[in-house]
């Protein structure tokens, strides 16, 4: 590109100084309804039901704090490169750090074989690299440098450990195959499951504690670090059914497809099998960090949180087993942060059937409890499949938590999660089909508050194509969550050296 085409773009981002404000997610008011409604409209026919996440954002930014202008998600996704642009304070000249470039089909293939010659990988590899970093070349030879390096070191080692124990094994999702029917829990848990690799033993004998590095704080600098929050982000719960084997393959590409098509940034998931949960693992990496919620590999099933990369970044997490489980139940607790707001994540399946009342409310107050021992500058988002009836709650929920369909609402149309009348993956042997409210998203906001509840819904609620099954006998919960202006600030400097153990700056 020559020079006067670079000054041009160079003058139009010094003169991009507007901030649209991109609409709310329909449907997000403030009205009540009636929580205890049996009459309530038709989640399945209902559109309201059915969110994406709002992509259309600002076409640019220009944040006087740190006079830093950025271009939004879609205007990258479209191929065009990200640049930080920035001015200077005393000589009030504007640097640009990467040129914008609009990318037309010649190009992207001119940087996909510049990028395998660069660092020896084949064109799937360099191509998915690109895409998934927005097509800069900068990040994508980091993070390929990066992984080759972490491959050498383990084979110098003599080990075959995969590079998922870090955060940043961000190398291209591989070609991973849903298990036959049938098939053994010795092939499930096997050595080359993501499953066995996270929860496997260190050289100790003890179970190694994952705290995944954010290596992009010190290999790139220009990344994501650097970049103002989104001004709000997406968190979805779904129990995945995965005991019921029917349709189980077809159901979970399914959720799948879903999740890379709404993009939501948190993802809870209840009842996968192990096998279910490596093959969701695989086929969403590089874009999320899978978490699982057990540290046995041959358990009969579980629950796992993931991240989405370059939007919620992670900390930290830990497992809380439930000493009264007769079901193996647990609470997955995750810390992580999406621009300076903190986030306390509290993924969980409680106790099921009715017949277990007494220790599913017993459950309850514990994650209650754990929700409280979270330092005030945290967001606790608490919620899965609680399998909760209306009359367990009363008078157990803090003052300091609300409920979120209730705080976003109370509609009707996506009260009950658990919806026999509609969904007819199981029926009951008789004329009547209960409906329930089992999954649930509780919130205690920060001090000072950095989040602000916006929309509660939710989605999964068609039919997999060429079958009669819905993705799952459970609808699948979602919430949208705006940032304050302060929380959306790039992290600052000591709060990036806050996360420890980064390697070395070669």
């Amino acid at each position: 590109m020559d020079n006067e085409k670079d000054n041009n773009r160079t003058r139009q981002l010094a003169d991009s100084s507007a901030t649209a404000s991109p609409s709310n997610p329909e449907g997000s008011t403030s009205s009540t309804a009636n929580t205890r409604d049996t009459d309530a409209e038709n989640v399945g026919d209902d559109t309201e039901s059915l969110v994406s996440k709002n992509d259309d954002s600002t076409s640019s930014n220009n944040e006087d704090e740190n006079n830093i202008i950025t271009l939004d998600d879609d205007d990258d996704e479209n191929g065009i490169m990200q640049s930080n642009a920035r001015i200077d304070p005393v000589g009030g000249i504007l640097t640009v750090s990467d040129v914008l470039i609009e990318l037309d089909d010649n190009l992207k293939s001119k940087l996909v074989i510049d990028l395998m010659q660069i660092c020896e990988v084949d064109e799937d590899t360099a191509k998915s690299t690109l895409e998934s970093y927005r097509w800069s070349m900068q990040d994508s030879i980091d993070f390929l440098l990066y992984a080759n390096n972490s491959m050498s070191s383990n084979e110098e080692e003599g080990g075959d450990k995969m590079a998922i124990d870090t955060d940043d094994e961000k190398d291209k999702p591989q070609t991973s195959s849903f298990p036959n029917e049938g098939a053994s829990t010795s092939a499930i848990a096997s050595s080359s499951s993501v499953l066995h690799q996270l929860c496997s033993p260190g050289e100790d004998g003890k179970k190694e504690k994952l705290v995944e590095r954010e290596i992009q704080v010190v290999t790139t600098p220009g990344g994501s670090f650097s970049n103002w929050a989104p001004e709000k982000f997406s968190v979805l719960s779904w129990n995945l059914d995965g005991l019921d084997d029917k349709n189980l393959e077809k159901r979970t590409d399914y959720v799948i497809n879903l999740v890379e098509r709404e993009k939501h940034d948190v993802l809870f998931f209840q009842e996968l099998l192990p096998y279910t949960f490596d093959y969701i693992a695989r086929r969403l990496l590089p874009q999320y960090k899978p978490i699982p919620g057990t540290d046995d590999s041959s358990c009969q099933y579980l629950t796992a949180t993931f991240l989405r990369k370059n939007s919620v970044y992670y900390e930290d997490h830990y497992l809380l087993p439930f000493p009264n489980s007769l079901m193996g139940r647990t609470l997955l607790v995750t810390k992580a942060f999406i621009g300076r707001a903190k986030l306390a994540l509290l993924n969980t399946h409680l106790e099921s059937t009715a017949e277990y009342q007494s220790q599913r409310k017993v459950q309850l107050q514990t994650c209650f409890e754990m929700a409280s021992t979270f330092d005030k500058e945290y967001n606790v988002i608490f919620g899965g499949d609680l399998n909760l009836r209306d009359r367990e709650v009363d008078n157990t929920l803090p003052s300091s938590m609300v409920d979120l369909w209730i705080r976003c609402g109370s509609r009707p149309t996506c009260q009950y999660t658990w919806d026999l009348t509609r969904n007819t993956n199981k029926q009951m042997p008789s004329k009547f089909q209960p409906r329930c409210r089992f999954d649930r998203f509780y919130f205690r906001n920060s001090d000072p508050e950095t989040l602000n509840p916006e929309f509660f819904g939710v989605t999964g609620i068609e039919r997999v194509p060429g079958t009669q099954s819905f993705p799952s006998d459970h609808w699948a919960i979602i919430t949208y969550l705006g940032l304050t202006k302060e929380a959306r600030k790039p992290p600052p400097r000591k709060r990036r050296a806050e996360i420890d153990g980064l390697p070395d700056d070669d």
